[in-house]
């Protein structure tokens, strides 16, 4: 399934910033605000068919990802299958990109491997093999890191904070972990020994 590109909003944009009336800025900024939903829907809904079971993944928002050289973590592929992704012509940041991260997937009820991509400045993949998700479950990543300053992610259930938004870290309540914890970048889950796991204190980030 194809997602739509969405190079049409340089164009609107060149709009909103010229000599555009008013009225003419708010039908452009209605226009990009549809075409943008509409793209994460058809991204959210590419897994999947019809009413075929599923369950939601995302990632949880990072103190991180408001910076521009940051790149948030985004779903690459589940299975090997390379998922599609909006386009985005902006200047400014990548505001596609953030909300995709932000924004729903629904994956099939099951057994996956899911590689995530980004998480830090430079390219960078990190594989999380054998996770189970469950009919109407919302699921996450999250980022954690020990005391010796390593960063690891893992895939966590959550309910959701109905006072904040999905781009918003408290929205996420995290519950059962269902993954292994994977150091960032790397595809081998982490098995700390006893003597490892004193010194590997993982915690959450405090986000936000």
């Amino acid at each position: 399934m194809r997602i739509p590109p969405i190079a049409f909003i340089d164009a609107a944009f060149s709009a909103l910033t010229g000599h555009a009336t008013p009225e003419r800025r708010m039908a452009n900024i209605a226009r990009i605000k549809k075409e943008v939903a509409e793209a994460l829907r058809v991204y959210g809904d590419q897994l999947v068919a019809g009413d075929e079971p599923h369950a939601l993944l995302s990632a949880q928002p990072r103190r991180a990802d408001k910076l521009s050289r940051v790149k948030p973590y985004t779903i690459a592929t589940v299975d090997e299958r390379m998922l599609e992704h909006p386009t985005y012509s902006l200047s400014k940041g990548r505001p596609l990109q953030k909300r995709l991260a932000h924004s729903a997937l629904k994956i099939p009820a099951g057994t996956h491997d899911v590689v995530i991509a980004g998480g830090a400045v430079r390219p960078c993949f990190t594989t999380i093999r054998g996770t189970t998700f469950e009919a109407g479950k919302r699921y996450a990543i999250f980022e954690s890191t020990s005391v010796d300053a390593n960063v690891s992610i893992f895939i966590a259930e959550y309910q959701p904070d109905s006072r904040f938004k999905p781009g918003e870290s408290e929205f996420y309540i995290r519950s059962e972990r269902v993954s292994s914890i994977v150091y960032r970048g790397s595809g081998s889950p982490i098995r700390p020994t006893e003597k490892h796991s004193r010194k590997f204190a993982f915690a959450s980030l405090r986000l936000f």
